[in-house]
C-alpha cells in the first residue's frame, strides 16, 4: 500500500486531491477538462502524482489549485485561469502558472470560484459571481 502521511484532502466534482507531508500532491478521479493536469481527460482509480513541492491544495468543480513551497500558484482544469481572475476562459489540461501579487500562502476553492491569501494578508476572490 501507499505509506504516506496525508495532511490535506480536497474534493472537486469528480476528482480529489491529496497533499502529503513531503509536499507531494496526488490526484484521482476524472481528468475531465484537465482537472488533474494529466493531459488526457481519463479516469484515474489509483492516486497519481500531479504536483510536488506543494504547501496547499484546493479542488473546485473541475479545476485544481496548488500552492508551491516558494509561494507560486499553479492550477489546471476547466476555465482555470478564469476561476483565478486571469480574464480568459481557457481550459488548462496541463499545469498553468498563475501570476499573483506576492507569495500565495493559502488557497480554497468553491464550485467555480477561488479564494487566495497572499503573504501580505490580501484576500483575492475570483470566479463565477452567479454562484455567490
Amino acid at each position: 500500500g501507499m505509506d504516506i502521511n496525508i495532511v490535506k484532502i480536497s474534493a472537486g466534482q469528480r476528482h480529489t486531491l491529496v497533499l502529503d507531508d513531503t509536499g507531494t500532491v496526488y490526484g484521482f478521479g476524472s481528468d475531465l477538462n484537465g482537472a488533474l493536469g494529466l493531459g488526457d481527460s481519463g479516469d484515474y482509480a489509483v492516486p497519481t502524482v500531479v504536483a510536488t513541492d506543494a504547501i496547499d491544495i484546493a479542488a473546485g468543480y473541475r479545476f485544481s489549485l496548488v500552492v508551491k513551497t516558494n509561494g507560486d500558484l499553479v492550477g489546471f482544469g476547466r476555465n482555470v485561469r478564469g476561476q483565478l481572475g486571469q480574464g480568459d476562459l481557457l481550459n488548462c489540461g496541463v499545469t498553468c502558472s498563475i501570476p499573483m501579487e506576492g507569495k500565495v500562502v493559502a488557497v480554497e476553492a468553491g464550485y467555480s470560484s477561488s479564494f487566495l491569501l497572499n503573504e501580505y494578508g490580501d484576500v483575492y476572490v475570483s470566479g463565477a459571481n452567479e454562484y455567490g
